[in-house]
């Protein structure tokens, strides 16, 4: 998934997350499913998304073992 893609998705589960949670009044074990469905899904896309950025630290690192070399 490119990062355009993945960043609409991310808007698209947290407004739904938003919703469902507004749903108090809805008490069932599916409603809770869906809901922790969404969290896990939006937690992993907001992971990748970290990742992808240039300023992760697992990019930093990187860059800095480029630089150094991995010489010990």
């Amino acid at each position: 998934m490119d990062r355009a893609a993945r960043q609409a998705r991310i808007k698209e589960l947290e407004k739904e997350l938003s919703y469902k949670e507004s749903q108090f009044w809805e008490d069932s074990p599916y409603h809770d499913m869906k809901i922790g469905a969404l969290r896990q899904e939006l937690a992993e896309l907001k992971d990748a998304e970290a990742d992808a950025s240039p300023f992760s630290l697992k990019n930093i690192c990187k860059f800095i073992e480029s630089l150094f070399g991995e010489d010990k």
